[in-house]
């Protein structure tokens, strides 16, 4: 893979609370890792320097229909070790000069405009900056993140001393980072209003693919363009509201 913004699916089959949600037809009749394959394709036609993605998995067996998955959408599928952490790690090791951009397969909204703000900013930023992340200062619905990693940096973590939180959750490393490594982006730098980050958009239980079923079958929803203000702004709003 060529230097630039590579999106690293982090997927798992053995969900505690809905086993199996990355692959079930959840949104009309699509899966979340195709619907996510949709959005990061038309994000890569628009955004400079954004490739096409790889699935990071483990290499269980219960894990298996997502590299076939991955094979029968001609990507990529990293199959390495039970913790995001190390799995990431092999990506960085294969990408000494990419910025890994993790995205969750259990959060089906992308924000289009969010990766774009961060991608503009890599031309300027210095060896200093190690992260871009709109995690900090949190501005967004819970479930429209963006956490983008220097490769340099991943690779630079002794993962014999990482503990069990950064291995698990990855975002913790950024903890032990000083403020000038971390690029922090809000809701104000797209020119949006703050969200309410407790409201939930991501898919973590029945009740979530419930909601989610309904949104993909509005037809106003389908009216609004993938990865755009208005979509999540749509999403936000119905749950905010309660709306199921």
């Amino acid at each position: 893979m060529s230097a630039g913004i590579i999106p690293v699916i982090f997927a798992r089959l053995d969900s505690r609370r809905l086993p199996g949600k990355v692959l079930e037809p959840l949104l009309a009749e699509k899966c979340i890792i195709d619907e996510l394959l949709v959005q990061l394709g038309l994000i890569a036609e628009q955004v400079p320097g954004v490739t096409e993605p790889v699935i990071a998995t483990t290499a269980r067996a219960v894990d298996e229909p997502l590299v076939d998955k991955a094979r029968l959408k001609g990507i990529t599928a990293i199959t390495d070790h039970f913790a995001p952490l190390k799995r990431l790690r092999a990506i960085a090791a294969a990408n000494p000069h990419c910025w890994l951009w993790r995205v969750n397969a259990d959060s089906p909204l992308l924000l289009q405009p969010l990766i774009e703000y961060a991608a503009a900013q890599l031309p300027e930023a210095d060896d200093q900056v190690q992260v871009i992340t709109n995690l900090v200062d949190r501005s967004f619905p819970y479930g429209v993140s963006l956490e983008m990693f220097r490769a340099a940096m991943i690779n630079a973590i002794d993962l014999d001393q990482a503990t069990e939180e950064e291995l698990e959750h990855i975002t913790p490393v950024t903890q032990q980072l000083p403020a000038s490594a971390i690029h922090g982006i809000t809701a104000e730098d797209l020119g949006l209003y703050r969200f309410d980050p407790s409201v939930r958009l991501t898919i973590d239980d029945a009740a979530d693919a419930g909601f989610f079923r309904a949104l993909w079958a509005d037809p106003d929803f389908q009216r609004t363009r993938p990865g755009s203000v208005e979509r999540v702004n749509y999403a936000y709003n119905r749950r905010r509201s309660g709306a199921t």
